[in-house]
């Protein structure tokens, strides 16, 4: 199970592969678990200190994001990505 903080951590790596594969700011994040946890930020540019993700949906059960979690980001233009998170870390789809 994948607690918050381990959830926490893979996030500025996905959205920095998202910055990479050409995706435009802002971003929705929108994350769903195994357990039904869902997670929905705001991903937006801030000068000088990188990207800023506020939250604007979380609903927790057990206050965890049960493995898989798959991810889907959507930028300003309308183009997407799916990203899954298993065990074995963050795989972009």
């Amino acid at each position: 199970m994948a607690q918050m903080e381990e959830f926490a951590e893979e996030v500025p790596e996905i959205l920095e592969e998202c910055h990479v594969r050409g995706l435009v700011l802002p971003y929705f994040l929108v994350a769903i678990a195994a357990n039904g946890s869902i997670m929905a930020l705001r991903c937006t540019e801030q000068p000088n200190q990188g990207i800023d993700a506020q939250l604007i949906v979380r609903r927790l059960i057990n206050e965890a994001m049960e493995l898989p979690i798959n991810i889907m980001i959507v930028d300003s233009v309308g183009e997407a990505c799916r990203v899954i998170i298993t065990p074995a870390g963050a795989t972009f789809r």
